[in-house]
């Protein structure tokens, strides 16, 4: 029920920051971040929801690039580079750069 809420949050955060509603898209984005959050506190070896917190990390930085928030951005992609290479390590393969 979780991933059904945390699916219609992100999709939301995406269809605002497609009209131009950016601080909206990013406090939608950050109750998506809270909810996987939530899943990854029940079932930390949910493989799905590591996924989508790292995701989640990418609109979030795409959002912060349309608000010019050239900063902010960076730190979101770098944390979402981090989560999906310690993924690649959890299944036990490396990424390009390892």
């Amino acid at each position: 029920m979780l991933r059904a809420l945390l699916i219609s949050q992100d999709t939301l955060a995406r269809l605002l920051q497609k009209k131009g509603e950016r601080d909206d898209a990013l406090e939608l984005c950050g109750q998506s971040l809270n909810t996987v959050r939530a899943i990854l506190a029940a079932d930390p070896t949910n493989m799905q929801a590591r996924q989508d917190l790292a995701s989640g990390h990418v609109l979030a930085g795409n959002i912060l690039v349309g608000k010019g928030d050239a900063s902010g951005a960076l730190r979101y992609h770098q944390q979402a580079l981090t989560l999906n290479k310690a993924q690649l390590r959890r299944l036990g393969l490396r990424s390009n750069d390892e």
